[in-house]
């Protein structure tokens, strides 16, 4: 009878584990909505920096002609060419970036986003202070119309890092 009684407990055990592991796992994704559009794709062409070439179908891109050389993972003050972070977005990294005009504290806590999977960069060329960029996907909003930006952001970044079409990271 304890036998029986140890197995009950144990299983049961064992049970309460994946339970809390599905639910621990579950709350890990993103907590709201998706608030971005799809970009089509406009091929993944390799320029040379400085090249001219077709003007991109969305601000900021999410696809076509880059540079061969993707920038290293971190936080850019002064920005970076959009055809090098384009390459990045190939790689399934995304691309946060923000404009000027965004208040410095909103910077400094856009800056501890970068790490990962997520490049941030200020972009003079937004058209809104925030623009959050993966391979085929943008979402974009100013500051002041989104209370909760950087949950935004992170549900963006949970949702789409990692699905570029040339995986460099599993």
């Amino acid at each position: 009878m304890k036998r029986v009684f140890k197995k009950i407990i144990i299983w049961a055990a064992v049970f309460g584990f994946l339970v809390l592991a599905v639910r621990w796992f579950i709350n890990q994704g993103p907590k709201g909505p998706d608030y971005s559009q799809t970009i089509p794709i406009q091929g993944a062409n390799h320029i040379e920096v400085g090249s001219a070439h077709p003007v991109y179908n969305s601000n900021p891109p999410t696809s076509g002609w880059h540079y061969k050389d993707p920038a290293a993972i971190g936080f850019y003050p002064n920005g970076l060419p959009d055809e090098q972070l384009i390459h990045n977005l190939e790689h399934g990294e995304i691309w946060v970036s923000y404009h000027s005009r965004v208040p410095a504290e909103t910077v400094k806590e856009l800056e501890k986003l970068a790490g990962g999977f997520a490049i941030v960069t200020k972009r003079e060329a937004n058209d809104k202070d925030i623009a959050v960029a993966a391979w085929g996907r943008l979402d974009k909003f100013n500051i002041d119309e989104v209370p909760n930006y950087l949950q935004r952001i992170n549900d963006f970044i949970l949702r789409y890092q990692n699905q570029g079409p040339e995986k460099v990271r599993m």
